[in-house]
This record gives C-alpha cells, structure tokens and sequence, in this order.
C-alpha cells in the first residue's frame, strides 16, 4: 500500500545558544525539463521547484560540542553518514570554513541526530534538504550565514534551492535559483500537494541512463507559461502546466488522472509520486 502525505504547510523551528532543531522538508518539480547533457556528462535542466511544507519532514538536531569532534547519526540506517559520506563532507567543510571566516570564534565540533521520515532516494530531494538544514543550523550556532550559499552546491545540485524554500526556478544542472513569487492565492483557488510513496528506490544516475534525450525538452513552453502564471497570480496556469520529462524514463507507471482538478506525476526523477489537485 502506498503511503500517502497531504500537505498542511506549518513551520516549526527551536533554538537556543548551543542547540537547535530544524523541520527538513522535501520538494518536488513543478516543471522539470531536461534540455540535454554537456561535455561533461552532466545533464542540463530547467525546473520549478516547490518546497512542500506539511506532514512529511525531517528532523535535524544539532548541539554544539566543547571538543573538536562531529558526531553525526541518523534513525535509518540507509542514510549514509561515515567519513566519506556527502552528508560528513559538507559539515567538515563548513566547520573548516567556520574557522577560517573568524578566527577568534573557536569553532569546535557538533553532534547531528538526523530523524529520517523522507523516503530515500524517491526524487524528492530529501538528502539535499538534509544537507541544507545541517548547514543553515551549523552557520547560525557558528555565527557564519553570509558564507553558507556559495559553496552549498559542492554537496548536492538541489541544496542551493534548499536554503531558499519556497518556489524556485533552477537552471543549468538544477544549482542556479532564480527566486519566483509563492503560489497563486489572490484569486482564489488552492493547490493541495499529495506525496506518495510507492516504495521504490530510483538513483538519479539510473533515471538520467533510462532517458531518451532526443524526447525530452520538448515542453519548455509549458514551464514558461508556468512561470509567468506564478508572475501574474495565475494558479490555473500554474496546474495547466505541470510536467516532468523523467516521466518518459518509466513509460509502464501511471500518471495523470480521470478528475480535470487534479493530476499524478513523477516526484523529481522517482520513485515518489505527488498527487495534486486544484481546490
């Protein structure tokens, strides 16, 4: 059966001078176009990103230590969190670039407890929201923030969107944001997010390797009526235009649905699926 998490978007954050918790949320692609790939293996995007705030999260606990060590843990012991792992690396760079940026501060170390509720490797971004998290917590109990968006994109293409939120239009591998206005609300209307975990695990790596490039890209018409209906307060436009060109990767799946309010698509490259409906 799959689990299924209906948007109630809420923020919840603690903090005090040596601890914080964080809410880590997961997004998923309003639009998604894969233009092509480049020389150097990497393929090139236009996507909007919404950040979907409600009852699927994670949770990211960091207190500071007198020592120099980073003791890092997750509830889930699929989540990768050894030395070598991105999530270790990206702290052990901020700690590093903490110290450099002051000095006198005496950066020491931090105990992260990740409680993990985002399905793993389901095209919502998960990890890259973890990340983000981690490192806004670690600037602000380290007093460093102005330093945090200029190398965030080393850890994950998607963590730059992250330390934004909100609505975002994403360009060349998905790491440069262009903030874009929230969703339509003037006019009435709503739109109701519903995340749905199929249980299946896709790498991004394997999605990419399943496409036919030569039939994707073909609907950045579509992304850029999108973007001007975010511009004008035009919702309609915004659910009217909704695609995902990973959806050709995984022909077999069902998308769409029956009911013109609403439509099913991929989550980001997959497994996940969001079910979205115009109220």
């Amino acid at each position: 059966m799959h689990k299924v998490w209906r948007s109630v978007c809420y923020r919840w954050i603690m903090r005090s001078k040596h601890a914080i918790s964080l809410l880590s949320y997961p997004k998923i692609n309003l639009a998604l176009d894969i233009l092509g790939r480049d020389e150097s293996g990497y393929h090139i995007v236009q996507t909007v990103m919404h950040e979907v705030r409600g009852g699927l999260y994670d949770e990211v606990q960091i207190e500071t230590r007198d020592d120099e060590k980073i003791l890092l843990r997750c509830d889930n012991s699929e989540v990768p969190v050894g030395s070598e792992s991105v999530m270790m690396r990206a702290v052990r760079y901020m700690q590093q670039l903490a110290r450099r940026e002051d000095a006198a501060a005496q950066i020491r170390g931090a105990t992260i407890f990740l409680k993990k509720r985002i399905p793993i490797a389901a095209g919502l971004g998960g990890g890259s929201s973890n990340i983000a998290a981690i490192l806004k917590g670690l600037a602000q109990l380290w007093g460093v923030e102005d330093c945090v968006f200029d190398f965030a994109r080393e850890f994950g293409c998607d963590v730059p969107f992250f330390l934004f939120g909100g609505t975002a239009l994403g360009e060349h591998y998905g790491e440069k944001i262009t903030t874009l206005p929230p969703l339509p609300s003037s006019k009435g209307g709503a739109l109701q997010f519903e995340i749905i975990d199929t249980g299946m695990q896709v790498k991004s790596e394997d999605a990419y390797a399943r496409l036919d490039l030569k039939k994707c890209g073909s609907n950045t018409a579509m992304t850029e009526k999108m973007i001007a209906g975010l511009k004008s307060d035009d919702l309609r436009a915004v659910f009217e235009n909704l695609h995902n060109d990973f959806e050709m990767a995984l022909p077999g799946e069902i998308y769409g649905s029956q009911n013109p309010a609403e439509k099913i698509l991929l989550a980001g490259s997959g497994g996940s699926k969001v079910r979205i409906r115009y109220l």
